[in-house]
């Protein structure tokens, strides 16, 4: 290695030390290039950063000495191969060339330095580290070279097992195939035994039939099926096993279709012992040659459908009952005028409608009477006449149990009039005279007491009754029983009515007379009024008229009112105040009595005391506000106010209020009139004496 080519690191925590060295170093070595680090640390991150020839380092430095670098440069696995060389001025000792020695040191020079030295050291630490760079790569090439030759080796090793072992397995693979041939045999021989029994005992008819259509296979499932044995079948076409009425259209599909398959042909099968036809659903498959085009032959697989056909036509008769049961309920629900209508007339359409829906030849509605003593028919009617009939009576007591059943709320349903233990109690001539065969009763309550019965009857032959018809035959129980219940109920609407009328008539009548006669009280006062000279007595006579004629209004208003329960407010207090202006003489003073009442109604007792109260305030104002002639307006107002209270103002713009006494000196009697009735009505008074005039006003609860 040139010197221009060598990198050499200095690590010495003397600066004076580092500059020393790198002016020695470029002066005899110019093209060298010098780094250095001032600490252990900083010099190693320097040797990894650079990847320096040779390292000059100082043994003595604070915090990592020389051996502690050294030793940390050694350990690592890409700086190992770096010479270190340690200088140092102060341990030049033995045991410290050796400790450096085992630090991993290659060269240890004394200071101060001789240059010759120091160039020649390193250079031939230069020389020691390309010499170590050109054996690892050697010993690389080396390592490569024995893993490529150790792979080729161990490739040939594997081929030669894999070729040993592929021959163990083809060895072990033809015993095995050998063996399983042998359980083949056996296990085919097994299951074409088994295949037999199948086919034989298969629950599903199955038949085989070659090319020119002839029997070749004929399981057991299909002699139940046709009631043919195999040996009769064997050999024969077809054609044997259809009704006679559509043999021909059966095997023309069959030749039209040979070699494709079925999903589900339907093909009826004739069982020769009943006669009957059987209608089954067929699935095939063709087995060809090994050309692939050949037909050979033609196997088929049954499933009779005869009882799921029957089925599915009981269900959809089924589905259509229900529909028209859901009909009838649906109509009679919707219909409005149905629980308000005639009584007989309802009856009427829902035993018609129900004996349509349910096709009995007799519908009928019996009620029972108070005692349960007996029942009478109600309504009947004959589907096949259409004709109703009525009246018909039995006696109770020939079928207490037959009573107690319905007593508990039970349907009877009885298929056999003649041995249902439940109807067997109904005489035996009933059921004669009618032909009766099959009957079912629901009993109808109304109010929780047994009340009547709805009934269905089949004559002719006996009839099964589903449990659907019980259960219409209970919901059109609980609708008759909607139509007694609301007959009644009309009924009793009706008489309610009445006595409603008549208490109206008898109470206008009752307010009439009270105000007949507060009026003739009213004129007996206004005769005694005539006859007295003091004027004191006079004023109190008009006072009182006042009084009395405002309640013989009140009820006036009653009487002519169609609401005898509560007052049109509004009307009643402009008719008072009418008649108090009249009484005062207002036409005659320059004052307006005007009022603003809303749309009240009071009842008859809180509209007493408000009456009373109006006209203590109003006649008050009247007499005392406005003297001399002086004008001025006087204003009555009712309103509503929050909380359900009513708010009562008398105001005027008069000369205001000062206390009114009696010559004893107490208050005056229209006064503690106005407190009482305040009191009366819950209500609270307060006054404003103004100026201008006054304003009472009364707070009071509407009811």
């Amino acid at each position: 290695m040139e010197s221009n080519e060598l990198k050499v690191l200095a690590i010495d925590d003397n600066a004076d030390n580092l500059t020393s060295l790198r002016a020695v170093i470029q002066d005899l070595l110019p093209s060298c290039t010098v780094l250095t680090a001032r600490d252990g640390a900083c010099g190693i991150e320097a040797a990894r950063a650079a990847d320096p020839d040779v390292i000059l380092l100082d043994l003595i430095m604070p915090g990592l000495d020389g051996f502690a670098v050294c030793r940390q440069l050694k350990a690592d696995e890409h700086l190992r191969s770096i010479p270190v060389v340690f200088l140092t001025a102060i341990r030049t000792d033995r045991e410290s060339r050796v400790r450096a020695l085992q630090a991993g040191g290659e060269g240890f020079l004394t200071k101060p330095v001789d240059e010759l030295e120091l160039v020649a050291a390193i250079q031939a630490m230069a020389k020691i580290r390309a010499a170590n760079r050109i054996q690892g790569l050697e010993r690389a090439q080396l390592a490569a070279m024995v893993d490529e030759r150790t792979r080729k080796i161990e490739e040939n090793r594997c081929a030669t097992l894999n070729l040993l072992e592929d021959l163990r397995v083809e060895i072990e693979v033809r015993k095995q195939t050998e063996n399983e041939l042998r359980a083949n045999q056996a296990s085919l021989r097994e299951t074409r035994d088994y295949l037999e029994k199948l086919f034989a005992h298969a629950n599903s008819p199955i038949i085989v039939w070659d090319a020119e259509f002839r029997i070749t296979r004929f399981n057991r499932a299909s002699e139940r099926l046709t009631g043919i044995l195999a040996e009769e079948a064997l050999g024969q076409r077809p054609d044997i096993l259809f009704p006679p009425e559509s043999r021909d259209a059966s095997m023309d599909i069959i030749r039209l279709t040979a070699g494709e398959c079925w999903d589900e042909m339907e093909i009826p099968i004739l069982d020769r012992r009943t006669g009957e036809a059987h209608i089954v659903h067929w699935s095939s498959a063709s087995i060809f040659r090994p050309d692939g085009e050949t037909l050979e032959a033609t196997i088929v697989q049954g499933t009779d459908i005869s009882q799921r056909r029957r089925a599915e036509q009981l269900l959809q008769a089924k589905e259509s009952r229900q529909r028209e049961f859901v009909s009838l309920l649906s109509d009679l629900v919707n219909d409005s005028q149905f629980f308000s209508g005639d009584l007989t007339h309802n009856i009427r359409r829902i035993i018609t409608r129900s004996a349509e829906v349910m096709k009995t030849a007799r519908t009928s509605v019996w009620v029972y009477s108070e005692d349960l003593s007996r029942m009478r028919c109600y309504g009947l009617y004959e589907r096949d006449s259409g004709a109703f009939r009525e009246g018909e009576v039995l006696q109770c007591e020939d079928f207490p149990e037959y009573l107690a059943a319905h007593q508990l709320g039970r349907v009877i349903a009885a298929m056999n009039v003649r041995t249902d233990p439940r109807a067997l109690q109904i005489p035996a001539s009933y059921y004669d005279a009618h032909g009766i065969q099959s009957l079912m009763d629901a009993p109808i309550w109304i109010h929780g007491r047994l009340t009547a019965l709805l009934s269905f009857e089949h004559v002719g032959d006996v009839h099964s009754w589903l449990a659907e018809e019980e259960q219409l035959a209970q919901t059109l129980a609980t609708f008759v029983s909607f139509c007694f219940e609301a007959a009644e109920r009309k009924r009793t609407e009706e008489a309610l009515q009445r006595t409603l009328a008549e208490r109206e008539t008898l109470l206008k009548e009752v307010h009439h007379r009270v105000k007949n006669n507060l009026q003739i009280i009213n004129s007996l006062m206004s005769l005694q009024a005539r006859k007295e000279p003091t004027p004191a007595v006079v004023e109190a006579f008009r006072t009182m008229q006042n009084r009395v004629r405002s309640m013989a209004l009140l009820h006036e208003t009653l009487y002519r009112s169609d609401d005898l329960a509560r007052i049109d407010f509004k009307r009643y207090v402009e008719r008072m105040c009418m008649h108090l202006a009249q009484s005062c003489g207002l036409d005659r003073m320059q004052v307006q009595l005007e009022t603003r009442i809303g749309s009240i109604k009071l009842p008859l007792d809180r509209a007493v005391s408000c009456g009373l109260l109006i006209n203590e305030l109003v006649t008050n104002a009247l007499k005392h506000a406005f003297p001399d002639g002086r004008s001025g307006r006087t204003t009555v107002a009712l309103e509503s106010a929050a909380d359900q209270q009513l708010v009562l103002t008398v105001a005027d713009d008069g000369t205001g209020l000062a206390d009114v006494q009696d010559t004893d000196g107490r208050k005056s009697l229209g006064m503690e009139l106005i407190r009482r009735l305040t009191e009366q009505l819950d209500g609270t008074l307060s006054v404003d004496r103004g100026p201008p005039g006054t304003a009472f006003r009364v707070v009071f609860p509407a009811s």
